[in-house]
């Protein structure tokens, strides 16, 4: 008997991730001019995007709880207990979902030992609670021990981000219509950041190429010597990523930083052109077993 980790697409790990940590993956649902589609299985995160572009109505809607019990029923009758590692419940109602499906699951297994982490967070930090999570897991982990190295990622993990345009923002009813059209006149770059599980601003920049400066800056100012684990977002254009790839190496003294395109969770509302740093400024603890 081990712990399985369940996420969802919302963490966007790649499919490679999900395979080799034996994770088992929830797509979130993407609703296109109300058409249904599942994230990573009836239609890819750069298809998304291509939607988006075409002038597509893009909305996400929570996982039901029938894909929940389906995906804790089969931990359940492995024998096995479980962690699922949720988006945020600040930004979705999918992590309600999975509570409410574990009360299903637990009356029909009682034995089942499953626990629901809010990850607080969105994007690759999720996906890297949710990875790391599994990798302890494959490698002897007791759950205890996962649950806590979770409850550091949750603590310590960080976020910042810019958008391409306000226009996105404005759909989604997170700016208004004036400072949309003003933003827009003057060129405003908002820096925006993910704290206790919400999206909140952080800075306002003339252009992008300062919101870029302005967030290496505050990862800067954050770190403790070197960085324990960075990873970039992109959902601009391949020289947009090259761009904003060469110019955080250079500003933060990384090399080969990874790069992460972010998915419908975060493109739904933002719109193509956001670029992310995911970042943790503290060492993880080491094992008490070494």
């Amino acid at each position: 008997m081990g712990t399985r980790i369940i996420t969802d697409s919302a963490g966007d790990l790649r499919a490679e991730e999900i395979r080799e940590n034996k994770i088992i993956e929830l797509p979130i649902v993407i609703l296109v001019d109300e058409e249904e589609f599942y994230e990573n299985d009836t239609i890819l995160k750069s298809e998304v995007y291509d939607r988006i572009l075409e002038g597509k109505e893009v909305k996400t809607a929570q996982i039901t709880l029938h894909s929940f019990f389906k995906a804790f029923e089969e931990v359940a009758q492995s024998g096995d207990s479980c962690i699922y590692v949720s988006l945020s419940s600040k930004l979705s109602g999918t992590y309600n979902a999975a509570c409410m499906a574990k009360e299903e699951i637990i009356a029909k297994y009682p034995d089942f030992d499953l626990t629901i982490f809010d990850s607080k967070s969105v994007s690759y930090g999720q996906g890297c609670m949710a990875k790391r999570a599994a990798q302890l897991a494959q490698e002897g982990g007791s759950k205890e021990e996962i649950l806590e190295l979770l409850a550091f990622y949750r603590e310590n993990m960080q976020i910042l981000f810019t958008v391409g345009t306000l226009e996105y923002l404005y759909k989604g009813g997170r700016l208004s219509r004036t400072s949309a059209v003003l933003g827009g006149i003057l060129g405003i770059a908002p820096v925006l950041g993910v704290v206790e599980g919400e999206v909140v601003p952080v800075s306002k920049q003339r252009g992008v190429k300062k919101a870029w400066r302005k967030m290496t800056e505050l990862v800067r100012e954050a770190q403790s010597g070197v960085l324990p684990f960075c990873v970039l977002g992109n959902s601009g254009s391949n020289e947009d990523e090259d761009r904003f790839r060469a110019f955080a190496e250079k500003q933060l003294e990384e090399k080969d930083l990874d790069v992460i395109l972010p998915g419908a969770a975060i493109g739904a509302h933002t719109g193509p052109g956001v670029q992310a740093i995911f970042y943790v400024t503290e060492e993880e603890p080491k094992r008490s077993d070494g």
